[in-house]
C-alpha cells in the first residue's frame, strides 16, 4: 500500500466508512500496518502537514490514537537507522556509501 492509500485508508478508518470501500483497498493489509502508520503519523505530526492533518482529524472525531511517548518509542529504529545512514554517508561518501549499500543488500 503506497502512501497516498495509506491516507486515504486511515482518513476512511476514521469516518467509519472503510467498509464501503472495501473493494478499492486491501483491508486485511491496512490491520496489519493500522498501529505502525498511527506511530508513524504521530512522529512526524511536526513535520508533515499531511501527518497533522490527520492526526488533527483523528482526534476531533475521537479515533484511538497511541499516546506519543508510545509513537516515538515504536519508531526509535527508524530514527537511529536513519541517523546512522545520514552519518555514514557523510563519513565515507556518496559513492563508497552506495557501494557498501549494494554490497550489503545482495
Amino acid at each position: 500500500m503506497c502512501h497516498k492509500c495509506l491516507r486515504t485508508v486511515f482518513a476512511l478508518d476514521v469516518m467509519g466508512r472503510l467498509e464501503d470501500y472495501a473493494h478499492l483497498f486491501e483491508i486485511e493489509e491496512w490491520e496489519k500496518r493500522k498501529f505502525k502508520y498511527k506511530c508513524q503519523l504521530l512522529y512526524n505530526y511536526h513535520h508533515d502537514v499531511y501527518a497533522h492533518d490527520n492526526v488533527d482529524y483523528a482526534r476531533s472525531k475521537g479515533y484511538s490514537l497511541p499516546p506519543r511517548w508510545f509513537a516515538m518509542i515504536v519508531m526509535l529504529p527508524v530514527t537511529c537507522s536513519s541517523f546512522i545512514k545520514r552519518a555514514l554517508r557523510r563519513t565515507i561518501g556518496d559513492k563508497q556509501y552506495r557501494k557498501l549499500w549494494n554490497k550489503l543488500h545482495k
